[in-house]
């Protein structure tokens, strides 16, 4: 038999990062524009190039940062995709992940992603009127999901439903959003936020990608359309991190 490239070893971390690509349901493309997105130094059509290479399995680990960028963009750690080690997306901000990571076989060795049924809280009720706004003025659930098991135990853990298209291609509506209501955004984090509206009485909720905040102004982005977005610091009540997503059924 002759030695084609179908009867090659794939590398591991090539499969893995198949695997993962394949679960979130994101083409070589895609990866590629979200990492760009993101602010990553790269130009498109060479780094689109390389994922397709990286992701056949038949190209070793690639030098430099790339893996890195790669790994957080995808929602998980650069030791799992390195070495198959941990569960992926432990101490993670995903972009859009989800609900488990399909495993291959001995040859990825990808622990499927551990959920624990605690009743996480849906919390943002759809508000009429205003696109993608939710609103957080009472904090009784409007329904429940499983948890990622990394913030199972986190306290005022809860999750959101996307509403709108103010973040497509990222998110579509009905995409759950889990959110560590503790943990320090990131420039390029997704996050949900909310805000003081009405005097006070209603507290507004969004989901955004946080670029910044200082003592006066929060800085946001949407995708569609494409803006960055400012919101006065005085109506900010809160800035919340999401750490996991399903994906909209």
């Amino acid at each position: 038999m002759g030695n084609s490239t179908d009867e090659k070893p794939r590398h591991p971390w090539g499969v893995r990062l198949a695997d993962r690509l394949e679960n979130l349901g994101w083409s070589s493309t895609d990866l590629a524009h979200r990492m760009i997105e993101s602010g990553l130094p790269y130009k498109f059509t060479s780094l689109k190039q390389n994922i397709e290479k990286y992701r056949s399995g038949y190209v070793g680990q690639p030098r430099g940062q790339a893996i890195s960028d790669i790994a957080k963009t995808i929602g998980v750690t650069e030791n799992w995709l390195r070495t198959g080690d941990h569960i992926p997306g432990a101490g993670s901000t995903p972009r859009a992940q989800n609900e488990t990571l399909a495993s291959t076989g001995e040859l990825s060795k990808a622990p499927p992603v551990s959920f624990r049924q605690i009743g996480l809280p849906i919390l943002g009720r759809p508000m009429a009127g205003k696109e993608g706004a939710m609103n957080f003025s009472s904090n009784e659930p409007i329904d429940h999901t499983d948890a990622p098991a990394a913030i199972a135990d986190v306290p005022d853990a809860y999750a959101v439903y996307v509403t709108g298209d103010s973040m497509e291609p990222v998110y579509s509506p009905g995409t759950v959003l889990c959110v560590h209501p503790y943990l320090p955004p990131k420039r390029g984090d997704d996050v949900v936020i909310q805000l003081s509206r009405d005097d006070g009485s209603t507290i507004e909720g969004y989901v955004k990608r946080f670029i910044s905040m200082d003592d006066k102004v929060l800085k946001l982005r949407q995708f569609n359309p494409d803006t960055t977005l400012r919101y006065p610091r005085a109506q900010v009540i809160a800035v919340h991190t999401v750490v996991w997503v399903k994906k909209a059924r």
